[in-house]
């Protein structure tokens, strides 16, 4: 009985190794090509076991031409905070803050910015901005910021991207 468990056992890795090597194994190579300092991923998925993602209305892209001011306020922070009239001049719309809250400027990294979308979630105090796209191939990352509605600032903010073919 032994010496059968030890052959299917042995049976088992060889058929392993035999489809790592039809296969290349699991190969996972980065959807970028060059990668950003904005970029800052979770480190532990269990900060992100329950989260609640933030209304589409309270995630605001900045405008283009102010990108090169946001980026500069952005420069050694990650997170700052808006008065509502900055927040407008930044996004190009009318924007104000949430009863109880305020307005933050914070950093995000994008892919392909034509096939995706900003996502931001809540888990406590982390902040988490997503951006998820469609893409074939590596590309660079691409800085965004953006003007969110919150309760209260964030104590780290994760910045991160999604790509699915």
């Amino acid at each position: 009985m032994h010496l059968r468990i030890m052959r299917t056992f042995t049976q088992i890795i060889g058929w392993s190794l035999v489809a790592i090597g039809v296969t290349g194994g699991a190969e996972t190579r980065p959807a970028w090509s060059s990668m950003d300092s904005w970029f800052h991923p979770r480190q532990n998925e269990s900060h992100f076991q329950q989260v609640e993602k933030l209304p589409d209305a309270d995630v605001m892209e900045v405008a283009p031409a102010k990108m090169p001011e946001a980026e500069e306020q952005l420069r050694d922070v990650v997170c700052v905070e808006l008065s509502s009239q900055r927040a407008s001049e930044l996004t190009g719309q009318p924007v104000k803050a949430i009863a109880g809250g305020s307005l933050f400027l914070v950093r995000a990294v994008y892919l392909n910015r034509g096939t995706g979308k900003f996502t931001v979630s809540l888990s406590g105090r982390n902040l988490l901005v997503e951006h998820g796209s469609l893409g074939h191939s590596a590309v660079p990352m691409k800085r965004q910021a953006l003007v969110v509605r919150l309760r209260q600032k964030p104590d780290v903010v994760y910045v991160s991207y999604s790509m699915a073919e």
